[in-house]
Order: structure tokens, then C-alpha cells, then sequence
């Protein structure tokens, strides 16, 4: 994201990859929105005043054979400026064209970041 290379961010997912986000809706309570990974690529790629910076840590990675279930915790940054922080989990399967994202959820907030 940080390049803004759609074409790098595009490879890394599978062609039938499923990204959903569960957010705390005001109203609402919790629910789980789901996004287009198309739309997710050409957003990346699509020129932006300020760079999307995620700051991930690579907190626990489980593998068994061709499946890995990897726990990123994030801060999100417009340029320098803080936007949001949360939890990133990916499911990964690996196929002959390498690791790539089958499954990705993620949380959102402004608030409790560590």
C-alpha cells in the first residue's frame, strides 16, 4: 500500500479471495461488512495526496502444510497522521503460485491502539 502498486497488492491475493471487516456500528452493534478486493486494488492504485502507511506486526503465524492463519495487529497512517488501528487475521493457502490470501478480516478503531 505504501508504493501504491495495485499490481503488487493484487498478486498477493488468490482470484477468489474474500476480504470483510467487523466494525462496531453506531445503532447498529457489531456486524461484518464485506469489500470488494477489486475495488481494494484500484483504490490502492489509485493516485492519493497522502501515503497509506499500515504499520503491521507479525504477532502469530500458524502453518499446517499448504494453510497459514497469520495475526497482524496495525496502525493506520495518512502520511504522518494517525488514522486508525486494529487487527488484521489472513488465511493463506499455498499453491503452486506461491502464498497467497484466500481470507482477510479485519478490525477498525480510533481508539484503545496499542
Amino acid at each position: 500500500m505504501k508504493k501504491a502498486d495495485s499490481a503488487m497488492v493484487k498478486d498477493i491475493f488468490d482470484e477468489n479471495a474474500i476480504m470483510q471487516t467487523v466494525v462496531m456500528a453506531p445503532n447498529e452493534g457489531v456486524i461484518v461488512r464485506s469489500a470488494s478486493i477489486q475495488k481494494f486494488v484500484t483504490a490502492v492504485g489509485t493516485p492519493h495526496t497522502d501515503v497509506w502507511d499500515e504499520r503491521i506486526t507479525f504477532d502469530k503465524v500458524l502453518i499446517d502444510g499448504p494453510l497459514a492463519s497469520v495475526w497482524t495487529p496495525y496502525r493506520f497512517y495518512l502520511g504522518d497522521r494517525f488514522s486508525h488501528c486494529g487487527v488484521n487475521s489472513f488465511q493463506l493457502c499455498k499453491s503452486e503460485k506461491g502464498w497467497k490470501i484466500i481470507y482477510l478480516v479485519d478490525t477498525r478503531r480510533k481508539e484503545d491502539c496499542r
